[in-house]
């Protein structure tokens, strides 16, 4: 698999060679391919020590040029075979760098736009109505899912979800899984952590089930965490 994506960051790091050498005139080779091995490191660090901490800063470059360069790769070879028919099975002339440009756009967009809505506190609201007896009229419900706590998903994160939680006043907040990212040793501080779980306000409490990223070796270490909660 480190051989695979090794390819993988040759070919993406090979193509922004050509087209930044086709603008400059100017060989960068060499600086290019020390970028590109310092990223790939970085992502097969943080991979290879799943259960370790490796700091904040190589954690996010790992996890974030890991999708980039997936999202890349898949869009370049795309744009790449679209430009081969067009070129060479339809116009008959030599094929263009512009492909490149195209799938690297692609790629931006994309990939920018799927970090804004990862981030993006969304509330969508259900009304649901149970034929049942209840000495209660009505409940709010807060769930939530895939927080995801991490690297990517730090402590700022959590405490922007919480305050919108609060704002909807819930009598019981569930959250449906995946609440860690698989790596409980990526939480940099783990009783800021509890005591931002414990602000949640609501009036029968806060409730959750694991989700398949809620697992792994740390997992014992997860639900110590938890018990340390008012979850």
């Amino acid at each position: 698999i480190a051989i695979l994506y090794g390819g993988i960051n040759f070919y993406i790091g090979n193509k922004i060679r050509a087209i930044i050498q086709s603008i400059i005139h100017i060989n960068l080779t060499i600086p290019i391919l020390v970028i590109f091995i310092a990223l790939y490191t970085t992502t097969i660090i943080t991979y290879y020590f799943a259960s370790y901490s490796v700091g904040d800063l190589v954690g996010k470059i790992g996890l974030y040029w890991f999708g980039f360069s997936l999202t890349a790769f898949v869009l370049l070879l795309l744009s790449e075979a679209t430009a081969v028919i067009i070129y060479r099975g339809f116009l008959r002339k030599p094929l263009s760098s512009t492909y490149i440009v195209i799938g690297l756009c692609c790629t931006c967009i994309i990939y920018f736009y799927g970090i804004y809505n990862a981030r993006h506190l969304d509330v969508t609201t259900y009304e649901v109505s149970i034929d049942k007896k209840s000495a209660i009229d009505s409940l709010e419900i807060v769930m939530i899912s895939d927080l995801h706590l991490g690297y990517m998903n730090d402590n700022k994160y959590l405490e922007k979800a919480i305050e919108r939680i609060n704002q909807l006043s819930p009598d019981i907040v569930v959250i449906v899984g995946d609440l860690f990212d698989g790596n409980f040793s990526a939480i940099t501080s783990p009783l800021e952590t509890i005591n931002l779980f414990n602000s949640i306000d609501t009036k029968y409490g806060t409730y959750m089930c694991w989700g398949n990223h809620d697992a792994g070796k740390e997992f014992d270490k997860m639900k110590e965490f938890i018990m340390q909660t008012n979850i």
